[in-house]
């Protein structure tokens, strides 16, 4: 994004160079006329022109102070001879200080813009007075203040500037494409930000070597993240009540003695605190032997430079943590959705072992009256034996049942019903039918009004469900894919078409499980391996959603009605 800001800036300041230019020359042009002038009108038209010629020959010049130069090349050809303390007259001259900020060279220096400034009024103003130290001392200091007041301007649109590429630096790490975290990378990034962009431009000698986050809990310190790997990261407990303080006294402490790992001492520091999400986070910028301590110009710097930066830095690593919070959560789900099904999976070889011993019971039962009365005897033992062998299986067959029947473990059934507008609802299956079919495939035939009607279901598991169904429909499509959002009789309609050409012996099968999910024969549907009808009929049967299909000539059609709330 940072990019397209730079570019517009860019674009703009070209614009406004051009504006600028054509307003030099108006005002030369007004002088002309309503001065008295030393030269003939034929030169001044011919300066005109080559002024013109050459600042379109340097338009894409990144060096500013050529056209400074062409610019006070102009203005002293045109005020050569005049009273320079007339209105216009000095005007003209402190266009070029007006337009300083415009620049849209990357290496503009106030100072160029000084000396150019001096020897050019200097040269109009003695060639016509007589020279006085007094006055060119008037001079230097009238400019001096100018040109002060511009390069505070000039600061504080660096300062800018580099915070937006800052900004872009941390942006374009792409820490999605990495397993590991990417945090010592972006701490990396900024300390290259602060080295090369800032620090250089305000001619600091020091360097940061490496940058740590901590906070303070039951005093002491826990490092939260690091450019560097710290094992160990250890302070007095004087120094850490100073740190504690910052927040009452001042924005940063420097030269806090500390220990790294047990080993390397490290006392050349800077640590500025920042309060994110109701948590004080400290940063430590650790400097090479150089640094004594911030001098007033890098205490600014940290206050307007740092502290945005660190912010940036605190969001993108939040933001990165939060990702990682979310696919933890999501791998703990889908690990017990995983353990459901191989629990349920062994359960129903289980159950099958544990038949055994009741008919084995019932079949003893059965043959009981057969035997010789002799025999009975010995067989009464052996059946009271089978009867509690068949009771025991049938206690785990009771609790396999329970297992498999807790709705708390079942990845398909109801976790939370709430009220959702139905343009909720359109927009979740509007995103999962646009990843797979065209978004022109779909006709909507609400009138707007009923967007704001609602439903109760189960958010998480009508995602489920028409992902489900898309991920059919585009295995088995033979093109014409449409959805319809419609309104009937208080439910929203939505139905799901396309054609599917199939061989005689794969239609009948089709057919068949279209029969057996229209009659809710889930167990059927198991048999003749038509799993993914009957996961799509778990899911709408727990939801209370109307469901049929349809297949004639080669259309299949889903059909789902889902009740509104009133």
């Amino acid at each position: 994004m940072t990019d397209s800001i730079h570019k517009f800036e860019y674009y703009t300041k070209q614009i406004i160079s051009m504006i600028y230019r054509l307003f030099i020359v108006t005002i030369g042009i007004s002088i002309l006329i309503l001065e008295k002038n030393y030269f003939d009108w034929y030169i001044y038209s011919i300066g005109i022109s080559l002024y013109l010629l050459m600042y379109y020959k340097i338009l894409n010049n990144q060096k500013a102070i050529n056209r400074l130069i062409i610019d006070y090349i102009f203005i002293v050809f045109i005020l050569y001879d005049k009273n320079l303390f007339s209105l216009l007259q000095i005007t003209l001259f402190l266009l070029p200080f007006i337009n300083s900020p415009n620049h849209t060279s990357k290496n503009k220096k106030t100072s160029q813009l000084f000396f150019i400034s001096l020897i050019s009024f200097s040269f109009l103003y003695f060639s016509k007075n007589d020279f006085t130290t007094l006055k060119l001392l008037e001079i230097i200091g009238s400019l001096v203040i100018i040109t002060l007041i511009i390069s505070l301007e000039y600061i504080k649109s660096l300062l800018i500037k580099n915070i937006l590429d800052g900004y872009q630096k941390i942006d374009d790490i792409d820490f999605e494409k990495s397993r590991s975290s990417n945090i010592p990378g972006i701490y990396n990034k900024v300390i290259d930000i602060l080295n090369d962009i800032l620090f250089n431009n305000f001619y600091i000698k020091s360097k940061i070597q490496y940058i740590t986050c901590f906070i303070i809990s039951n005093n002491n310190i826990s490092i939260k993240n690091s450019s560097n790997f710290f094992q160990q990261l250890s302070i007095s407990q004087n120094d850490i009540q100073k740190i504690s303080k910052l927040r009452k006294d001042s924005h940063s402490i420097f030269n806090i003695n500390f220990t790294i790992n047990n080993d390397i001492s490290n006392n050349k520091n800077i640590i500025v605190y920042i309060n994110y999400k109701s948590t004080i986070y400290y940063f430590i910028l650790f400097f090479d032997d150089s640094f004594d301590k911030p001098n007033f110009l890098m205490k600014i710097l940290i206050h307007h430079y740092l502290m945005p930066i660190f912010k940036k830095v605190l969001q993108t690593i939040s933001f990165e943590e939060h990702i990682k919070d979310t696919q933890l959560k999501n791998k703990k789900k889908i690990l017990n959705e995983m353990k459901y099904v191989a629990t349920t999976n062994k359960s129903l070889h289980t159950l099958n072992n544990q038949f055994t011993p009741i008919k084995t019971y019932f079949k003893m039962l059965d043959d009981y009256n057969s035997f010789d009365d002799s025999k009975k005897e010995n067989l009464n033992i052996m059946i009271k034996k089978m009867e509690k062998d068949a009771k025991k299986s049938f206690e785990r067959i009771l609790n396999l049942s329970e297992y498999l029947l807790d709705k708390n473990q079942n990845p398909f059934s109801i976790k939370e019903l709430r009220d959702y507008k139905i343009k909720v609802l359109y927009m979740k299956i509007k995103q999962i039918w646009t990843e797979k079919f065209s978004e022109e495939s779909i006709i909507f035939k609400f009138e707007d009004n009923f967007l704001n009607r609602k439903i109760t279901s189960d958010m998480y598991l009508l995602e489920i469900l028409f992902i489900d169904i898309l991920e059919n429909m585009s295995k088995y499509t033979s093109g014409n894919e449409h959805i319809l959002f419609d309104y009937k009789d208080n439910n929203i309609i939505i139905i799901l078409s396309n054609l599917v050409k199939l061989s005689p012996k794969d239609k009948k099968k089709l057919v068949t499980n279209i029969q057996l999910f229209n009659n809710d024969d889930r167990t059927q549907l198991l048999l003749k391996k038509g799993h993914g009808f009957a996961n799509i009929k778990e899911i709408v049967t727990n939801l209370n959603i109307v469901c049929n299909i349809s297949y004639v000539d080669s259309l299949f059609k889903m059909k789902v009605a889902i009740n509104l709330k009133e």
